[in-house]
């Protein structure tokens, strides 16, 4: 909360209503913080596409997760997929490693 702004002079409290200071910034490196090479986003129209993006959620109860009420539609996947000669594979995403190149690699020199 802040009640600075609207000079010419930095630090000048020129407005008698507390009100809030909020942004979005960018740190790659801790170089960039409190310097010349700060990186600041505009979060404004960012706000205003997530006001009108919005969807139901309820919370699942013993937790303190919250999930949609709906799945998410995007016409454009629903286009692609229409459009696709042989259908759209999804890749499976599988958490193992079992039997990865890698891993047999890293057994067969451990045998060695």
């Amino acid at each position: 909360m802040g009640h600075t702004g609207y000079s010419t002079t930095e630090n000048v409290n020129n407005i008698k209503i507390v009100h809030l200071h909020w942004g979005l910034q960018l740190i790659f490196d801790e170089s960039q913080k409190e310097g010349n090479n700060e990186i600041w986003i505009d979060v404004y129209p960012l706000t205003r596409f997530l006001a009108k993006h919005t969807q139901a959620a309820v919370k699942v109860e013993g937790t303190k997760e919250w999930v949609r009420t709906a799945d998410i539609v995007d016409p454009a996947v629903e286009e692609y997929e229409a459009l696709a000669p042989d259908g759209v594979q999804v890749p499976v995403k599988d958490d193992s490693l079992e039997n990865s190149p890698t891993e047999s690699r890293e057994e067969e020199q451990q045998l060695e």
